[in-house]
C-alpha cells in the first residue's frame, strides 16, 4: 500500500467529513452538520489561517488528515506551526500514516522557516503520544481553558 500526502481540496469533502467525524468522536465532541461546515469553511477561507493536509492511498481513499496553522509565538519572535488536529482512519492505523503526516508537516515547517511544530494531545492518548515522543519533547507548560 502506497500512501502520499497533499493539501486538502474541495473535492475531498465527503471523505474528509468522515475523518473529521471520527476525530470528533474520539474526543467525545459531537460533530453535527454545523460544526462540520464551520471547520470545512475555515479550511477553505483564505482569510482564515487554518490549513489542511490529507494522506491518501493509490485508490484516492483518504487515510488521514492534519489541520494546522501558523502561530505567532513571542518566545521565538517568529511564527511557529500549531498542529490542531491529526487523525488516521481506523482502516489505515498501524501503517505509518500518522507518522507520514507528521513528518510532512515537519518538512513544511522547515520550508516556511517555522522553527517549531507545536501541538496538544491528551495524556491518555498513548498512540498519539508514542508518535509525538519520537520527534518532540513534552513541555512543562500547563494548558488552561477558561469558559467565557
Amino acid at each position: 500500500m502506497s500512501v502520499q500526502v497533499r493539501m486538502l481540496s474541495e473535492d475531498d469533502f465527503d471523505q474528509w467529513q468522515e475523518l473529521f467525524k471520527g476525530y470528533c468522536d474520539f474526543y467525545e465532541s459531537p460533530a453535527d452538520k454545523e460544526k462540520i461546515m464551520i471547520q470545512w469553511n475555515w479550511l477553505h477561507d483564505d482569510a482564515n489561517m487554518l490549513q489542511g493536509l490529507v494522506a491518501y492511498d493509490e485508490n484516492g481513499d483518504l487515510a488521514g488528515l492534519a489541520h494546522y496553522h501558523a502561530w505567532p509565538l513571542s518566545i521565538y519572535g517568529k511564527e511557529v506551526c500549531y498542529l490542531s488536529d491529526l487523525f488516521v482512519s481506523p482502516v489505515f492505523r498501524g501503517k505509518g500514516v500518522g507518522k507520514l503526516l507528521y513528518r510532512h508537516l515537519m518538512d513544511m515547517c522547515k520550508e516556511k522557516g517555522w522553527p517549531a511544530l507545536t501541538l496538544l494531545t491528551q495524556d491518555g492518548n498513548a498512540t498519539a503520544r508514542s508518535l509525538y515522543d519520537q520527534y518532540a519533547e513534552a513541555s512543562d507548560f500547563r494548558f488552561y481553558i477558561t469558559g467565557v
